[in-house]
């Protein structure tokens, strides 16, 4: 194996875990508590922006992000734009019955989305800054990281769903998690008593 071979691979091995922790845990939570949690969507709106921002500061000639590459950027702040003025209709009473259901449906799915697409590319950019050497995929290992990280998320949402049969409400309660509904409740006697 040669030296760029092997650096190849390292940076490949370190994307797919990187994408694969984050993917995990969001999918996860969004199996278990049907939320992606607002401190997830926060830190990815702060990433997305920072680099948004900072890229126009930067000369012409050494731009790491496209045009297209920008607008992706943008969907965090877009969110919460559109997230603003759906809690305002709301608070007051503007949307109200199906459609508010349909609207918090379609909010949860954009969420979903963004996610999907932004997370991913964050990851790039911020691979990118570090060493640009590293981000030197061929287009079969981007296609392999998609369909790793979608196993990924594909095995949490799942294990989440079905936590009442892979953890207890002890396992939530003591990592400091809410205790979820349909948990299974079992006492367990710690060691020594």
């Amino acid at each position: 194996m040669t030296e760029r071979t092997a650096t190849d691979a390292r940076s490949f091995i370190l994307a797919a875990v990187t994408l694969c922790v984050t993917a995990w845990e969001i999918a996860f939570n969004l199996g278990v508590y049907e939320e992606i949690f607002f401190e997830k969507f926060h830190l990815l709106w702060v990433v997305a922006t920072t680099i948004f921002l900072a890229s126009f500061a930067l000369p012409r000639e050494e731009q790491l992000i496209s045009f297209k590459g920008r607008l992706v950027l943008l969907l965090p702040s877009t969110y919460f734009l559109a997230s603003y003025l759906m809690v305002a209709a709301f608070a007051r009473n503007v949307i109200e019955g199906e459609s508010e259901r349909l609207l918090i449906g379609l909010t949860g799915l954009a969420l979903i989305l963004i996610f999907l697409l932004v997370v991913p590319y964050v990851l790039y950019l911020v691979a990118k800054i570090i060493n640009p050497d590293l981000v030197t995929f061929t287009r079969r290992q981007a296609w392999a990281l998609a369909g790793i990280t979608s196993f990924i998320i594909t095995a949490g949402l799942i294990a989440g769903d079905s936590h009442s049969l892979l953890m207890t409400c002890t396992d939530f309660s003591v990592s400091g998690n809410f205790v979820p509904h349909g948990c299974t409740s079992l006492q367990i006697n710690p060691v020594g008593e």
